[in-house]
């Protein structure tokens, strides 16, 4: 089902009409809620926007930022790490959802042969100029006739973001190579975050339209034939802020209050939260730089168990 198809009474993975919980999104300025299916446990965003909503929504957030490698692009090597670990023979990868290529130009170093699609045309053309990898401008859908086939597909926070989760992961299983391998990253619904939070979950958001749970995403790749190989769980500790921020009586801007501590260099840009520099605590700006690179080092802690708020999930595609 696709667009404003889904209905209130009928869940869009498995059709079920048993709506078991629905979350309320706390700020509620989209006026939606969450969903959730008490046949197959899947969680989606009603109402469900159509495809032009969607793209619209897409293309009025703010751009990534193209001139630097921010704060989320430091797990990308740990990452592309444990890619080579589970495949140690490199092949041709696909990154869906590639933003500037960070992530690819990684990849690249390590040995793959690198290959994006990205809507925004910007971060598209970045990524082909700076780091000279083929980036398709464009939506997976509109981009399919110019792909191949590759060893490894990636889609670090993509799945949640598509109208249609099931037909995305078939076409994603149908450019892999038998035996090849399928990694992606998804806000994890059946956390600890999640169970506290709800619908102030810091992954609760407009843009979001799919919720996951572990029990629901482990029985959709079993049903598709794909075996999980590995899975990398960790907390955010801006979840738990701004969950916690959310039920105090005050009026806090938690984007604001998430950039203590970012430096800018000569240019004005902000700068990645590796440089070493000497700490200062009696510098207040010294002390909430430091304070900020600690939070980001307990951010890509992985957690023994799976409760976190964001799981990386690899599997492999069955051979013939």
């Amino acid at each position: 089902m696709k667009g404003n198809a889904i209905h209130e009474s009928f869940c869009p993975a498995c059709g079920g009409d048993i709506i078991a919980k629905k979350w309320e999104y706390h700020k509620n300025s989209d006026n939606f809620h969450v969903f959730w299916c008490g046949g197959c446990g899947f969680g989606w965003r009603y109402p469900f926007p159509g495809q032009e909503e969607l793209k619209k929504k897409y293309f009025t957030q703010s751009l990534y930022e193209l001139a630097f490698k921010n704060e989320s692009n430091v797990g990308f090597e740990k990452r592309v790490k444990r890619l080579c670990e589970i495949m140690p023979t490199r092949g041709r990868l696909l990154d869906i959802g590639s933003g500037p290529g960070h992530f690819l130009n990684i990849a690249k170093e390590y040995g793959w042969q690198v290959e994006g699609i990205e809507p925004r045309q910007e971060a598209s053309e970045f990524c082909c100029k700076n780091f000279g990898i083929l980036s398709h401008a464009g939506f997976f859908e509109d981009v399919l006739d110019d792909l191949g086939h590759y060893e490894v597909i990636t889609c670090w926070d993509v799945l949640e973001h598509v109208s249609d989760h099931v037909d995305f992961l078939d076409r994603c299983l149908a450019l892999l190579v038998p035996g090849g391998l399928f990694a992606f990253s998804i806000p994890n619904a059946s956390g600890l975050p999640a169970f506290i939070f709800k619908g102030r979950w810091r992954y609760v958001m407009s843009v979001h339209l799919n919720y996951f749970t572990m029990e629901y995403i482990h029985e959709l790749l079993c049903s598709k034939g794909t075996q999980i190989v590995h899975e990398d769980h960790t907390f955010k500790l801006h979840s738990l802020v701004q969950g916690v921020v959310s039920y105090l009586p005050l009026d806090i801007n938690v984007k604001k209050l998430f950039k203590s501590g970012l430096r800018n260099d000569d240019h004005g840009k902000k700068e990645r939260i590796d440089t070493d520099r000497p700490i200062n605590f009696y510098s207040a700006n010294e002390f909430l730089y430091y304070c900020r690179k600690l939070v980001f080092k307990i951010n890509m802690l992985s957690l023994p168990f799976g409760k976190g708020d964001i799981v990386d999930i690899y599997c492999r595609k069955k051979s013939l």
